[in-house]
């Protein structure tokens, strides 16, 4: 009898050479995304290599490949974990989504603009199925790459703040660490709607509150007043909201203390931030809260009449096109991903959107955890920055970004860990209904 030189992939699995998604080597390498998730917001330095630059956003999607092809595909256990029920019914509408992109894009009066468009939105996609099938179901696992990406973000915003306020003596946060410039701030601001709401609940809900807990919350607190966007303070403000009678209802016996935690700490802050918005160092904060509640007082930052004319185009453009919209990119920049969408796809694209977002919306939102639960704090700063998410791009475009979506990916490791596990492969259900067949009939008197 021949046997075969290759061996079978069984061996492979069951071989010491391929690491499980259990083992330390692939937890180091999701930590590492954690430690590199800053990067997908803005890029505060870039590296060299022989007169070349390189931005360092392109570190997290590489190390997601590294973990997906080295851990992910190789490990017995994720090959045999079937696609949960929680990522099939949006991956679908994704998929039509992204197709619309490519449709959409053949009417586009530039068509290397519109094509590098729907790719990026692809990639993001793409990375976003991959975080959702492959990051391995195990709650402290997420719950330290979260930790990860919120101590990354405070040193990193540490050095900006020390080097916008001392170095450079600037109005407002900007996004670099050798020169002081507004390149990527928009980018920066909009990263603080991600990880600010789950420093706070890392501090207030991570346990016993502890100063390093209470540290990132301060520090980042204060880039979020430094950086002067009016966008971010509204946006994690709904999301606060939004998250009040989740709190009330998991943890009713803490939410007066977590409350009176909240209250203080901000009362503070504010009391603390509006003696240093009054100083030389940061006038524009100051001139922009101003804006939210006496806008006729600075009229050289009044903004409502741009927002407006945005809004009028985008709906002159679906009147123009209303069943199919003008065309990929044929709007131009408006700073309003809604508006943008209706515009350049119709009626068609926007139903399209709507569907993905109420499908990934509803099944990430409901929160089925106990107060006891290890992860709670996770689970309210997702969804408190989800809600965030979607408030901001009522003012930025970056429906298209791999760190929205990155964030999803997040979000539904996140509920797949909350249903307790993910659904059963067919041959564990055969299985199980063997055994329930060998079982006696229960006898009747």
């Amino acid at each position: 009898m021949i046997h075969s030189a290759v061996p079978s992939p069984s061996y492979f699995r069951r071989s010491k050479f391929i690491p499980s998604v259990r083992r330390p080597s692939c937890q180091r390498l999701w930590l590492l995304f954690g430690v590199t998730f800053v990067f997908f917001g803005f890029s505060p330095f870039r590296f060299s290599f022989g007169g070349a630059a390189a931005p360092v956003n392109l570190a997290p999607p590489v190390v997601v490949l590294l973990a997906i092809l080295t851990f992910g595909i190789a490990s017995e256990a994720t090959v045999r974990r079937p696609l949960s029920r929680t990522v099939t019914t949006p991956a679908l509408l994704l998929f039509a989504f992204v197709a619309y992109h490519y449709l959409s894009a053949l009417t586009a009066t530039n068509l290397t603009l519109a094509f590098r468009d729907a790719s990026k939105l692809l990639v993001s996609v793409i990375l976003m199925c991959g975080i959702a099938r492959y990051f391995p179901t195990d709650g402290r696992l997420l719950a330290r790459v979260w930790t990860a990406v919120i101590w990354a973000s405070t040193i990193i915003f540490a050095v900006l703040i020390y080097r916008y306020s001392v170095v450079f003596g600037a109005s407002s946060l900007g996004a670099n660490f050798t020169e002081e410039t507004r390149e990527m701030r928009n980018q920066m601001t909009w990263y603080l709607v991600f990880v600010f709401p789950l420093a706070v609940t890392y501090a207030l809900l991570g346990g016993r509150v502890l100063f390093h807990r209470v540290v990132p919350m301060v520090i980042l607190t204060i880039a979020m007043v430094y950086a002067s966007s009016r966008l971010t303070w509204v946006s994690v403000f709904i999301g606060a909201l939004s998250v009040v009678p989740l709190v009330l209802r998991v943890v009713r016996r803490k939410f007066l203390f977590v409350g009176a935690a909240a209250a203080v700490f901000f009362g503070v802050a504010t009391f603390v931030g509006w003696g240093l918005l009054t100083d030389e160092v940061t006038p524009e904060a100051g001139r922009r809260f101003q804006y939210l509640y006496a806008p006729s007082s600075v009229q050289e930052l009044n903004s409502y009449e741009v927002r407006l004319n945005v809004v009028r185009r985008g709906l002159s453009n679906f009147l123009e096109a209303p069943a199919f919209g003008v065309g990929l990119t044929n709007s131009g920049e408006d700073h309003n991903d809604y508006i943008r969408l209706l515009g350049e796809f119709g009626f068609a694209g926007s139903m399209i959107c709507v569907l993905v977002i109420a499908a990934g919306f509803f099944r990430i939102w409901p929160l089925r955890c106990t107060g006891q639960n290890k992860i709670l704090w996770v689970s309210v700063g997702t969804r408190m920055a989800l809600v965030g998410l979607l408030a901001s791009l009522f003012g930025i475009n970056g429906y298209d970004s791999p760190l929205a979506w990155s964030f999803l990916g997040l979000a539904f490791v996140l509920r797949r860990i909350e249903a307790g596990t993910t659904s059963p492969s067919r041959g564990a259900r055969l299985s199980r209904g063997r055994v329930r067949s060998l079982q006696p009939a229960p006898r009747t008197p």
